[in-house]
């Protein structure tokens, strides 16, 4: 079996599953940590793993963003991957996320990773390195995640997230974000592959677990319905996070469900469904406004942060195939 990645848009409960799914007895996956989507590009097509690119690696390893967060000990990773057999960029990172979970106290059989916008961006280094990943894509409300972006505004920590407030730029970058996890999946092995929404999983987290378990071939574990508790016994989501991460600390609820109907105005809700409108409906998604109430003014910014998007874009784009070649 192949490890796990979880997919989906800021604010949409990745954090959630994470830790529901590291309580499995089979699986761990660690908080937050890309050094996979940081350090494949360059060390993907590596064969020749000796002591001193070992080393490099290692060094590499420890500049990556939140990657101080899994408590590695460098010398003691250095020492497991020279003196194992290591052939493959695979296997340094499956000897990293053996190192973490032996400081984690637990080994278990398959490792998961869950790295946010890292691995929407850069998604391409999945297919690339992992072919028998399976991808699990967990979708909520972009309505309700510009509510949970805007109520997370002034956040201070070394890692707080810095999220749009304006309603036209979050709609923007949740309809790309989430068009282009679909795109990816469109040309993946759909038995490799789940889509989880957020609203079945609070509202009915026993069967939405079940049938993920199922897809991807591990027994239902209950101690999955105990994360929040697991949570605050064995800090699985690191304490700075908490601080825009607090109902990890909180068995599900459907308290976060639909808020956007008492939290966003009716212009907002507009000006939402009518940049993604279409995207919210192709995940099932009721959409309540009618697009006439948008008025030329903020049709016009639409059509200018559009553009600005796609600038940024196609710039980080051009930028990671450079850095692939």
């Amino acid at each position: 079996m192949g490890p796990i990645f979880i997919l989906g848009n800021s604010r949409s409960g990745t954090t959630l599953l994470r830790l529901m799914l590291t309580c499995h007895e089979n699986i761990s996956i660690p908080p937050e940590g890309p050094f996979f989507f940081f350090l494949e590009p360059k060390y993907h097509d590596v064969s020749d793993i000796n002591s001193k690119v070992i080393e490099d690696f290692i060094s590499e390893l420890f500049s990556v963003p939140k990657m101080d967060e899994w408590n590695l000990d460098k010398q003691r990773l250095f020492e497991r991957l020279n003196n194992t057999p290591v052939e493959s960029f695979i296997d340094l990172i499956n000897g990293v996320h053996k190192e973490y979970m032996i400081s984690s106290g637990k080994i278990k059989n398959r490792w998961g990773d869950k790295s946010g916008s890292y691995s929407i961006r850069f998604i391409n280094s999945i297919k690339r390195s992992l072919p028998n990943a399976h991808l699990v894509n967990i979708i909520r409300d972009g309505r309700d995640v510009a509510c949970s972006y805007r109520s997370l505004y002034g956040t201070k920590g070394k890692y707080a997230p810095n999220f749009p407030t304006n309603i036209i730029e979050i709609a923007l970058q949740w309809r790309s974000n989430v068009s282009r996890i679909n795109d990816f999946l469109d040309k993946w092995p759909r038995d490799q592959q789940t889509i989880v929404k957020y609203e079945d999983l609070v509202s009915n987290p026993t069967k939405s677990l079940q049938n993920l378990c199922d897809d991807i071939d591990e027994v239902f574990d209950v101690n999955m319905l105990n994360f929040h508790n697991l949570n605050s016994k064995f800090e699985l989501e690191p304490k700075k996070y908490l601080s825009w991460k607090q109902k990890t600390l909180e068995a599900v609820s459907v308290s976060q469900v639909e808020r956007w109907k008492s939290e966003l105005s009716d212009e907002d809700v507009s000006l939402f469904e009518y940049i993604a409108g279409d995207t919210l409906i192709y995940y099932g998604y009721a959409v309540e406004s009618k697009n006439n109430k948008i008025n030329l003014k903020d049709r016009l910014e639409v059509g200018i942060l559009s553009i600005n998007q796609y600038i940024r874009q196609s710039g980080t784009f051009v930028k990671s195939m450079i850095t692939n070649n």
